[in-house]
């Protein structure tokens, strides 16, 4: 198989659509001994690489920003206090492709107190929680006396066929 390639091909269920669009035919034309060879090698694919078998076909999708940041900036005065607040923003920011990597999720994208990400879900909470209390520490010397900054989170479990925006929307709402 050459060329741009789905990700639903890592389903059986979807390989004969997915071969159809590949220039292998349709259901009715296809080239059932093409079909069947490929078939076998996807299951001794996955049984390599996964031995539960066949992926989940669902995600889930994390949007996090930080709380009372306006606020904490109002407080400032100083060109050091900005200069330092924008360091810890950029070391959260840093340090969230590390905290997602760790939990088998794909970063799409960190800056300052924002975050997207994939993850698997068994990982997503744990994932979530961890960019919380990092993002917690990171800011903590910024606190407006007892309330510092926070990290909102929503998550949404999605099915791979979901449209991404459908899903982002999802997420949104949640956080």
């Amino acid at each position: 198989i050459t060329g741009r390639v789905d990700g639903a091909v890592f389903y059986e269920g979807r390989l004969v659509e997915e071969l159809g669009e590949l220039g292998w035919g349709r259901d009715y034309e296809l080239d059932r001994p093409k079909y069947e060879r490929a078939r076998k090698a996807l299951r001794d694919f996955l049984r390599a690489v996964r031995p539960i078998g066949e992926p989940t076909p669902y995600y889930a999708i994390l949007v996090a920003d930080g709380d009372r940041m306006g606020e904490t900036l109002a407080e400032l005065k100083r060109f050091e206090e900005h200069r330092d607040l924008s360091g810890a923003l950029e070391d959260f920011a840093r340090g969230a492709r590390t905290t997602v990597t760790e939990h088998e999720g794909s970063l799409v994208y960190s800056g300052g107190d924002d975050v997207l990400a994939l993850l698997p879900l068994h990982r997503a909470l744990e994932c979530t929680a961890n960019l919380a209390e990092n993002f917690a520490k990171k800011l903590s010397c910024f606190a407006l006396g007892a309330r510092g900054p926070t990290l909102s989170a929503g998550l949404a479990i999605v099915h791979h066929l979901m449209p991404l925006d459908e899903s982002l929307a999802l997420a949104r709402a949640a956080e």
